[in-house]
């Protein structure tokens, strides 16, 4: 069938190489090309020099579906035998051997084009091999890679606080090198971001505002993240807020009933030192020395869930999170995933908490090397309570903290 689709173009083109023609793709849906324009030189980036090719531009339609029209562009190089042919693509490059059709629309597309191998006699015989693999597609298709920049640089960062809005931006620079390609792109909410690409157009590294990004995902292979992720998460030390990342998870799991449940969670990253840490979705954060602490209100316990563990912050950091990310998965599939301690406050002031009222967490803050959690009853008492916990995570002091009320004016 493809042998009878290519003999049929090249008849079509073989009586006016460029004129108006029809074909058929592989869903039965006809094809109809206007007449081809006449050649002109571009010039598109790559190693070294830019290359000068041919293009010529059509427009197409699907017979059955009126209005549905795009432009189709055909990229030659007639000295190199590299040819290109797709809807039109906002910028081309060179690169990896191949030309390369580049766009952002809220994804970053990347569509992949053909060599001869040889040098190119006659460009009807590439448009023709060109138009069987277009029609062999879906018409709106193409071969490549599909890069999802949220995954990248987090929803925000495409879109700003229009959150329901569509982030579309723009490419704006495109620098080949060897073995590397870096694409510069404005988003829709005004951030000037860059990609670096290998030569298999996966991301190895990323920039944002002229700051380097941690690659925890390359936007290829996708990580079971909320939509939003990753953003600015909230963590805090001894001396403030600290720069972090805070990715959502859903992790489905079957507990020990046999139901199946969704485990929601979070992952906190601080991209300065690669301090990773994994734990339940309402944890509150907390630098502790050279650690990442979460803390879980649990009725009248405090469940605190501590991380050292860290990822590199090259390029080998998207690798490294994915390692971690699985090994967690795993914990909370088998339910092996615990707290790393537990403060029971209920037995450490059974007077005054006996009546099972529920506690929240106030305040944390870092007193020597002991972590100090100062919590507050959610009654009309209003009692508040101290208590500090070693780096051995063992209790140390504990204090019952007396609220003094004023009363109004009269």
């Amino acid at each position: 069938m493809k042998t009878i689709i290519l003999a049929a173009i090249l008849q079509v083109l073989a009586l006016d190489c460029f004129a108006a023609s029809t074909v058929t793709d592989s869903q039965g849906r006809r094809i109809q090309f206007g007449e081809w324009s006449v050649p002109k030189n571009i010039s598109i980036p790559a190693s070294g020099t830019a290359h000068t090719v041919l293009l010529r531009s059509s427009e197409a339609q699907i017979v059955s579906e009126p209005g549905n029209t795009q432009i189709i562009d055909f990229i030659a190089n007639p000295k190199t035998g590299h040819y290109w042919i797709g809807r039109r693509f906002p910028s081309y490059a060179f690169f990896a051997d191949r030309i390369i059709g580049i766009e952002m629309s809220g994804v970053l597309n990347l569509k992949e084009g053909f060599s001869s191998a040889q040098a190119i006699p006659d460009e009807s015989v590439e448009l023709a091999k060109g138009l069987q693999s277009f029609v062999e597609r879906p018409f709106s298709s193409h071969a490549g890679k599909t890069i999802q920049l949220a995954d990248i640089f987090g929803r925000d960062a495409l879109v700003g606080l229009a959150s329901e809005g569509i982030p579309v931006g723009a490419v704006t620079e495109v620098s080949v090198g060897e073995k590397s390609i870096a694409i510069s792109l404005t988003s829709a909410s005004g951030n000037a971001l860059k990609v670096s690409l290998d030569s298999n157009l996966i991301p190895f590294a990323a920039e944002a505002n002229g700051r380097p990004v941690l690659l925890l995902s390359d936007g290829v292979e996708r990580l079971p993240l909320d939509p939003s992720s990753p953003k600015p998460a909230e963590v805090t030390s001894e001396n403030g807020s600290v720069a972090s990342l805070q990715m959502s998870l859903d992790h489905p799991y079957t507990d020990v009933n046999g139901k199946r449940r969704v485990y929601l969670s979070k992952a906190v990253i601080l991209p300065s030192s690669g301090l990773v840490w994994f734990g339940p979705y309402r944890c509150q954060m907390f630098l502790w020395g050279s650690k990442l602490v979460g803390i879980e209100e649990n009725a009248m316990k405090l469940n605190l869930y501590v991380s050292d563990r860290r990822i590199p912050t090259s390029v080998e950091s998207k690798a490294a999170f994915r390692a971690a990310l699985d090994e967690f998965a795993r914990a909370v599939s088998s339910g092996a995933f615990k707290p790393t301690s537990q403060v029971d406050m209920q037995a450490l002031f059974d007077s005054d908490l006996r009546d099972q009222t529920e506690i929240v967490v106030e305040d944390l803050r870092q007193s020597g090397n002991d972590l100090e959690i100062k919590v507050r009853r959610t009654d009309a008492s209003d009692t508040r309570f101290k208590v500090s916990v070693t780096n051995g995570l063992q209790i140390g002091k504990k204090e019952k903290v007396s609220v003094r009320r004023v009363r109004p004016s009269q």
